[in-house]
């Protein structure tokens, strides 16, 4: 999406949740990989201090590691397009 659309979408606003687990545990912390513009480098990689946020290269979306992640949000508070989210937020206002 080119830079100029993002700043026409309303910030803290869309949030739908998509489940990366494989094991039947819900994760607190998921990816949106459609908000995400794959397009650099995730930010959250650098910022997660469990190192639970991996990135295969800038042109992929972030993976969470969720038996290293402690759901200390950090993460989707770097995210500037909501692309890491919490489990189960709302969708709309």
């Amino acid at each position: 999406m080119p830079r100029d659309v993002w700043h026409d979408i309303p910030l803290g606003v869309y949030y739908p949740t998509t489940s990366q687990s494989t094991d039947g545990v819900s994760p607190m912390i998921v990816v949106n990989d459609s908000f995400c513009p794959q397009n650099h480098a995730c930010p959250a990689v650098s910022i997660c201090s469990q190192g639970a946020i991996v990135q295969d290269d800038i042109h992929s979306a972030p993976r969470i590691d969720h038996e290293s992640c402690t759901e200390c949000g950090v993460c989707t508070n770097v995210c500037r397009v909501f692309s890491l989210v919490p489990d189960e937020a709302p969708v709309g206002v």
